[in-house]
């Protein structure tokens, strides 16, 4: 199927709008939107896993991804973006400027698990940076593949996702993610 970057900024963009807080919508455009997923309290969860601050990003246009040799969708991250781990016993902060595509979830899948829905994107920028680390954070603190992945999975589940789906796509990384990790 053809990139179809519109589609996803709209798509983006209308969850975007949901789920920014009150008084947000036409401020800070030139830095990207903030994207917020409706975050409960999570019974189970140590009050250490969590996210510690908002999601801004800046969506790439087609022309950009293709200049860049791509064909799916790119976010920059616009500001520091951090996570506190009760897995890996650490916050984990995600720099301006990272590069993510989200979760690279098949598009026939798309209708079960979208890659843009808060609940797995979130974490899956905190994955995806920590699989560009490639086991060692820029502090010199070392983790496995399978720490990364767990992470992922504690992420979704402070987002709300349901067990079924943090499952799937936690299955779905430990068997299609080796190839992009170191």
């Amino acid at each position: 199927m053809p990139f179809d970057a519109g589609t996803r900024l709209a798509r983006l963009s209308s969850i975007a709008f949901r789920l920014l807080p009150p008084g947000f919508a036409g401020k800070g455009a030139a830095e990207g939107r903030s994207v917020e997923p409706q975050l409960p309290v999570r019974a189970g969860l140590s009050s250490m896993s969590k996210f510690l601050s908002k999601l801004f990003l800046r969506s790439y246009s087609a022309a950009e991804i293709k200049a860049k040799g791509g064909t799916k969708q790119l976010y920059a991250v616009t500001r520091p973006f951090s996570y506190s781990s009760d897995k890996l016993g650490r916050t984990i902060t995600v720099p301006g400027k990272f590069e993510t595509d989200f979760a690279s979830i098949p598009r026939a899948a798309w209708d079960i698990l979208d890659p843009e829905d808060p609940i797995i994107a979130w974490p899956s920028v905190i994955h995806d940076y920590l699989y560009s680390c490639k086991g060692t954070l820029p502090d010199g603190f070392t983790y496995n593949r399978e720490s990364a992945d767990s992470v992922l999975r504690e992420a979704m589940e402070f987002c709300g996702a349901s067990s079924i789906i943090r499952n799937a796509v936690y299955q779905a990384v430990r068997v299609g993610g080796d190839s992009h990790w170191g």
